[in-house]
């Protein structure tokens, strides 16, 4: 039961994370969400994940507005060619075919973002 309920929780958060606009994030900064402290203790698993799931929330916007003003590999532009598509649980499941070289830089679950436009 724990585990489904962690796997229902991961794919929601994943869920919102996915739902939220990278352009408006950018040049408005994070939006500010009501956090609260960490007890010693929870009640109940609810309570923990009322709690942490704001937190981690703001970590993941901090982590890709702050990726936005760094001079990395993350930062850059890579043309890709979609090689498979499909959809599944409410999520678009998608293979990328890059440039030779550049895969070694992408790891499972990372967050890429996917436009026609330049950024």
């Amino acid at each position: 039961m724990q585990d489904e309920q962690s796997t229902r929780h991961v794919s929601r958060m994943q869920q919102i994370v996915l739902q939220w606009d990278y352009f408006k994030l950018t040049n408005k900064g994070t939006p500010k969400r009501k956090l609260r402290s960490v007890p010693e203790k929870f009640e109940s698993m609810e309570d923990y994940m009322s709690v942490f799931e704001p937190l981690v929330l703001e970590e993941c916007c901090a982590q890709l507005t702050r990726g936005e003003s760094q001079d990395d590999f993350s930062s850059v532009p890579h043309g890709a060619v979609v090689m498979d598509f499909e959809k599944a649980h409410n999520f678009h499941f998608t293979s990328f075919g890059l440039e030779m070289g550049k895969c070694k830089n992408y790891h499972e679950n990372d967050l890429v973002l996917v436009s026609k436009l330049k950024p």
